[in-house]
């Protein structure tokens, strides 16, 4: 699976993306935060998150949405979010 982007002003470096050379780079570079989804799911049991190769259950869909709102905290998003 590609790696989802989001776009930030400021480069994050407190996440690290060593699992691939040059994402760091990439994402230090542009200010794009990457979220890495084969990360994700390997550091699960791939069959419990994977519908197939290219879709996820519920529960890895679950993962990727909260490093996404992880990721969304860290650049502030969520700080003016009235809930």
């Amino acid at each position: 699976m590609a790696p989802i982007k989001l776009r930030s002003k400021r480069a994050s470096q407190r996440r690290r993306c060593d699992e691939q050379p040059g994402v760091e780079e990439v994402s230090e570079n542009s200010g794009i935060s990457i979220i890495n989804v084969d990360t994700i799911v390997a550091r699960q049991d791939a069959d419990a998150v994977k519908l197939d190769a290219v879709h996820l259950k519920p529960q890895g869909y679950s993962l990727v949405a909260e490093q996404v709102v992880r990721v969304l905290d860290d650049l502030g998003v969520l700080d003016t979010a009235t809930l």
